[in-house]
């Protein structure tokens, strides 16, 4: 039985096989019917050996020997324009109730003005090596999901990039192996997670009640070879919305620090996002460590006008300045002179005071 044919050809009465008209010319082209019941047949047979068969059951069969050509004809009321377009309902049209199969040995090539797929289930591409797909533009488009899967890696090269999420979930080494380090070097074997940027990177929330968290359940380093700038209370989007109205070096005390603090009091109409401060009142700053906090001043032999030439300079322009030793000892010591100079009074409550 031949693929596709629902009729065996193991029965057939060869009495029975010519009861109509044939015809075989000289050179050996062949009109053949076959006329035994349930198993009729009709052949049209070419001299070569390639020939079209009818079967019994409606199966058509065309076998060509070498190759298959077929051309509908340009003149057809069917025909498309230069422009793609068909003038018609329906150019010429190869339609399939059931399954449908092409057996390729070699290379298949499908060249049109254009080419629509409507699949009522699923589409499935398999290929042995590559896929390569090339076009002015490509549009990827789901209404559910949509997954990439490299069981190596994902190299995307572009002179743009633009993204729009809901919501961004990355997990990054959670599927190997964590623990240790990987050659001797710095990386956990867990997952590295690298961006390379030549020129400025810039993380930003325009939601005033939402916010951005680093946390690492290890170590967090922050790395600056330049200027670093830290800015609390103050934002406000251009008119573009793009980036902030300020550039923070420019309100960072220009040329004269390489790590500039500010803390401003949030003007924000939504008061949510100061959980800390009291209302309407911001502007603190507040440092608390477990064990010791050192500060080393001045380690460089160029001092800075901003600390008027000394390298440990502390202005309170309003209020007062407390500090509270809560247990232990206050210690000071001055390498050459102390100059103190107090306005209004000052007092010292002490059990003994000694004076050398």
């Amino acid at each position: 039985m031949s693929a596709g044919s629902k009729i065996e050809d193991d029965k057939q009465e060869y009495a029975l096989s010519q009861l109509g008209p044939s015809y075989i010319s000289p050179s050996g082209h062949a009109f053949e019917f076959y006329e035994t019941e349930e198993n009729e047949r009709l052949v049209i047979k070419h001299a070569s050996g390639s020939h079209i068969e009818f079967k019994a059951d409606g199966s058509v069969f065309i076998k060509a020997l070498k190759d298959l050509h077929t051309h509908s004809s340009v003149v057809s009321d069917q025909a498309g324009g230069f422009d793609g377009s068909v003038k018609g309902a329906d150019s010429s049209t190869n339609r399939v109730d059931t399954d449908y199969t092409w057996e390729i040995g070699g290379r298949l090539r499908i060249k049109a003005q254009d080419v629509d797929f409507e699949i009522g289930n699923s589409f499935y591409t398999k290929a042995g090596r590559d896929i390569k797909t090339e076009a002015n533009n490509i549009v990827d488009k789901a209404l559910e999901n949509a997954s990439i899967e490299a069981a190596k890696s994902i190299y995307m090269d572009s002179k743009e990039k633009r993204e729009r999420f809901s919501n961004v979930r990355q997990e990054i080494g959670s599927e190997e192996s964590s623990g240790g380090l990987e050659g001797g070097g710095f990386a956990p074997i867990g997952g590295v997670n690298v961006i390379n940027v030549t020129g400025n990177t810039v993380i930003e929330n325009n939601d005033p009640s939402g916010g951005i968290t680093l946390s690492s359940a290890g170590y967090l380093n922050l790395v600056c070879g330049g200027e670093r700038v830290d800015i609390t209370g103050l934002w406000g989007p251009s008119s573009s919305g793009k980036a902030p109205v300020f550039k923070p070096s420019l309100i960072a005390k220009p040329f004269q620090a390489t790590f500039t603090n500010l803390i401003f009091n949030p003007t924000n109409a939504d008061k949510k996002a100061q959980y800390n401060a009291p209302p309407g009142i911001g502007g603190s700053y507040y440092h608390q460590s477990f064990n010791s906090s050192v500060y080393n001043y001045g380690t460089g032999a160029m001092t800075m006008p901003l600390a008027a030439g000394n390298g440990h300079l502390v202005n309170v322009m309003t209020g007062n300045k407390t500090e509270n030793v809560m247990a232990g000892n206050r210690f000071r010591n001055v390498a050459i002179n102390e100059n103190i100079v107090i306005k209004e009074y000052q007092k010292v409550t002490a059990k003994f005071i000694f004076l050398n």
